[in-house]
């Protein structure tokens, strides 16, 4: 019964831990969301800037280093939100990673702790012998083929 009820408790115990881990990894993704957000402001802004500064120096947009660097502006702001994204969901799936790991090292500990202490004792109700009842006969059982039923 205790054994059963360590059993229980582990499971239910991986399962708290992987569904606490799934909420930290959504945060994670959320904040990753949020933060690609604002870097994308962030880099419309520069931009605005670099028009801005552009046009009050005379010069107008049309101009080869003008789109040059604009185009530059745009690339790093593009680079840095896949990055921050990327960062994100790889926290997020390290995250979910370390909790199936300790659920399975969970698991697995409680398993040998109750095979441990389960070792010659047979389960209430079991046969203590599996074979029991069971004759040895020359013939294959009716119903169908030697594995024993219709279903082959």
């Amino acid at each position: 019964m205790a054994t059963g009820v360590m059993i229980a408790l582990a499971v239910a115990s991986t399962a708290q831990g992987l569904a606490n881990a799934n909420k930290q990894a959504k945060a994670v993704t959320k904040k990753g969301a949020q933060e690609a957000e604002r870097g994308k402001q962030l880099t419309l802004a520069r931009a605005g800037k670099q028009k801005a500064s552009f046009l009050s120096s005379g010069i107008t947009l049309e101009s080869g280093t003008v789109q040059a660097v604009l185009g530059s502006t745009f690339d790093v702001g593009k680079a840095d939100i896949e990055a921050g994204i990327s960062n994100a969901n790889r926290r997020a799936r390290n995250i979910i990673g370390a909790a199936q790991t300790k659920a399975l090292m969970t698991l697995a500990s409680t398993s040998a702790s109750a095979s441990s202490s389960l070792a010659g004792k047979p389960m209430s109700g079991a046969q203590t012998n599996p074979f029991q009842g069971i004759t040895k006969t020359g013939a294959a059982p009716t119903g169908g083929s030697s594995f024993g039923s219709g279903i082959f």
